[in-house]
């Protein structure tokens, strides 16, 4: 949000703990391309910011980053270059209009308007096109409309807190429908079908429970049946020998002598 000269020494450090993390090997340290986004509308940001490495051999490299002004480029640029999560920061535009260099600015009612079909147009506009067009999500375009919404209530309040007219209103009633409360009704329905279907869950696993031991009552029991019916099979095989055995005996008694 402002111009900080001495970044570029963050953004080395940054580089240089990424290329650890996501080395391939031990030798080898691969930085990333890092760019520095500015939102401020300071006229001094150069275009690179560069700082000189010297090694103990006295030899030396340059690190360069690039910088990004942001409302240098208008949405053509931030939807060419592939910046669309940028767009909603166009509200920068609109505290800079509401406060310039930090001062309240009174506005009429057409400046509000204007302010207002700025923000319908460019901003909301430009998120639903990127939505039409496929280069965006819903999720995503539901999140970029919440962040415009808050970014827009965090400059009002701003705006109010310097003196500025207590008679702004919320970013173009109606035209928000953001889907956070109903998401997180939704998420409290889910929840508590959740908890429902866990003591459900509990309950039919007691009932499992209970068959399962009431299915080993009744395998033990069949198994005991088994058992029984072998010991009676073991009988009914004892007494046929018996019987066999009695008539041999009975025949060879009764035959002549």
């Amino acid at each position: 949000m402002y111009h900080d000269k001495t970044i570029i020494m963050r953004v080395f450090e940054y580089g240089f703990y990424h290329a650890l993390e996501t080395r391939e090997d031990n030798y080898t340290l691969q930085f990333p391309e890092p760019v520095v986004i500015y939102f401020c509308n300071e006229t001094n940001v150069p275009e690179t910011s560069s700082i000189r490495i010297v090694l103990s051999d006295q030899q030396e490299f340059t690190y360069t980053v690039k910088n990004f002004v942001y409302l240098r480029h208008n949405l053509e640029d931030l939807n060419r270059k592939k910046m669309i999560i940028f767009i909603p920061f166009q509200m920068v535009r609109v505290r800079d209009r509401l406060m310039p260099d930090g001062k309240i600015c009174l506005l009429s009612e057409n400046d509000v308007q204007e302010l207002k079909n700025f923000i319908k147009s460019d901003i909301l506009g430009s998120i639903k096109a990127n939505l039409q067009v496929g280069n965006i999500m819903l999720e995503d375009y539901n999140q970029l409309l919440e962040l415009t919404n808050e970014l827009y209530q965090q400059i009002i309040l701003q705006y109010q807190k310097k003196g500025g007219s207590k008679d702004m209103k919320p970013l173009l009633p109606g035209a928000l429908e953001l889907p956070n409360d109903k998401y997180r009704f939704r998420i409290d329905e889910l929840e508590a079908e959740n908890a429902l279907l866990t003591n459900e869950n509990a309950s039919l696993a007691n009932e499992n429970a209970s068959l399962a031991n009431e299915n080993a009552s009744l395998t033990n029991e069949n198994a005991s049946l088994i058992d029984e019916k072998a010991s009676l099979t073991d009988n009914i095989q004892s007494l046929k020998q018996v019987i066999a055995e009695l008539q041999l005996k009975l025949k060879a008694d009764i035959s002549p002598k």
